[in-house]
């Protein structure tokens, strides 16, 4: 009896001890689930490669001016980020060249888990189709301004492209304003999702970011540098992470981008971005900024200025109405400047003009202008020197008092291409950045390539380039490279 009550007490102790033991722990109810630490973005990818193409210089079309910087810089980033870099520039970055690195040789050295970044500054073009749609094109350094389907690359090629590419995750980076790109929505993952890393890697992504819409120029930043490149920098920097992930996702940098250039220009210049194919996102992890980059942190920078704007403090809290009166007070007074420098008019019938020199039917006269005997018209022997768009090559024209005339204006197509002559190279200085060596008269100086004709249709204004003589289309607002060169009818 008394053994039994021994083992009852023994019992009775140890559940009582069990039990405050148990107490002292918080209670777990149900199946616990441990999840996995995201994986580190050295094991997401394979190798990473990037393809850089950038043409500064065209043969007879307009010059880009920023892209040869622009590129130059995203390349030294991605390189301090792990990629391994391939160069396409100017008289490379031919039509056959860029197909057959991205259609032929990259298709035989990626794997699934690879990650490929284009870059492409340059040209591009935006053509309204018979259908009423709209397709993009990169332009290529020997492409026939012509013959754009022929000669360039569509959005169209460059999803065809995209589907030999093995790489699971590819980037293109289009340093250029066009549309017609089709994409579908980025960012399906929501960040807060706790497999968000995973997700977004595992899943395709071919995905497409471009420095802005159709009928949009390129707005600089005082360091010379594209706008777009230059925010799409910092947002490599770490300025686009909102999360402290260390990594940022397309869809942040994408969006991070596309809101400072578009504040930093009044919604002149509106990036665009979205997917080709997939529901994943390329991802990077923040880069450090390079001892060659000296300056503030990424996220402490702000807003950079960007030319054709006055972007001061007290402008960041200007309405989109005011920033637009400003931009036009700006144009407005920009054209007194070339109203004052232009030639003064003389009195209503103007004085007799001393022959200067000849060139087979054309006269040059002291007065600045010449004379075309064959067609009877009077043209300025100078274009106006400097990068303009079409409207404001309009004014100019209207507004050019050479010779005392006041009834200049803008040539046609064919008038500009009646000047054409392909036996002829005119060796007087291009404007830093154009080639030279145009196919016109030697008493006519043309400082770039490229000058606008009267001609328009929708938002695009015709061109003639007297490189090599293309009648072509360009967005009215832009105005790289291309120039205003005054006509009139000489009675």
């Amino acid at each position: 009896m008394k053994c039994v009550r021994f083992l009852l007490i023994v019992c009775l102790v140890s559940l009582l001890s069990s039990t405050s033991l148990t107490a002292a722990e918080p209670q777990k109810r149900g199946v616990q689930i441990v999840p996995k630490a995201p994986p580190a973005l050295d094991s997401v990818y394979g190798q990473s490669q990037a393809v850089i193409i950038s043409i500064e210089s065209y043969p007879g079309l307009p010059p880009v001016k920023h892209a040869a910087k622009d590129a130059r810089e995203i390349e030294n980033r991605l390189a301090s980020l792990g990629f391994k870099t391939t160069t396409l520039a100017d008289g490379k970055a031919t039509r056959e060249n860029i197909i057959k690195v991205l259609g032929d040789e990259l298709p035989r050295i990626l794997k699934n888990n690879d990650r490929l970044v284009v870059f492409f500054a340059g040209n591009t073009q935006t053509e309204l189709r018979a259908d009423g749609t709209l397709m993009g094109y990169l332009v290529p350094f020997d492409a026939d301004a012509k013959n754009i389907f022929a000669s360039s690359i569509s959005m169209d090629q460059l999803r065809e492209i995209s589907g030999r590419l093995p790489a699971n995750h590819v980037l293109y980076i289009i340093d250029s304003c066009l549309s017609g790109l089709d994409l579908t929505a980025a960012g399906s993952v929501p960040s807060s999702d706790r497999n968000y890393l995973r997700k977004i890697t595992s899943r395709k992504a071919h995905q497409v970011l471009t420095a802005g819409g159709r009928g949009e120029s390129i707005h600089l930043q005082e360091n010379g540098i594209g706008a777009f490149a230059g925010y799409l920098l910092q947002g490599l920097d770490g300025a686009a992470e909102r999360e402290g992930k260390g990594f940022v996702a397309f869809d942040e940098l994408a969006s991070y981008v596309k809101q400072q250039v578009s504040l930093s220009t009044a919604n002149r210049q509106v990036p665009q971005y979205g997917n080709i194919e997939g529901e994943g996102e390329v991802v990077f992890a923040l880069g450090k900024r390079p001892p060659s980059q000296p300056g503030p942190a990424a996220a402490d920078r702000g807003p950079a200025k960007v030319l054709e704007i006055k972007d001061t403090a007290e402008a960041d809290t200007l309405s989109l109405a005011e920033k637009q009166k400003q931009m036009e007070e700006l144009k407005r007074q920009d054209l007194e400047k070339r109203k004052a420098d232009a030639p003064l008019p003389q009195a209503s019938r103007p004085k007799a003009a001393a022959e200067t020199g000849r060139d087979g039917r054309f006269i040059a006269y002291d007065d600045g202008t010449v004379t075309d005997t064959r067609s009877g018209l009077m043209w300025a022997a100078k274009d106006n020197g400097l990068d303009i768009n079409w409207q404001d090559a309009k004014s100019y024209c209207e507004n050019y008092r050479g010779g005392g005339y006041t009834d200049w204006r803008l040539p046609t197509q064919d008038e500009l291409a009646g000047l054409y002559d392909e036996a002829i190279t005119n060796v007087n200085p291009p404007s830093s950045g154009c080639t030279g060596n145009y196919r016109v008269a030697k008493v006519f100086h043309l400082t770039c390539c490229c000058a606008w004709a009267s001609e328009t249709r929708g938002g695009e204004a015709a061109y003639f380039g007297f490189g090599n003589g293309p009648r072509a289309w360009l967005d009215h607002l832009y105005a790289g490279g291309v120039r205003a060169l005054p006509v009139r009818s000489a009675k």
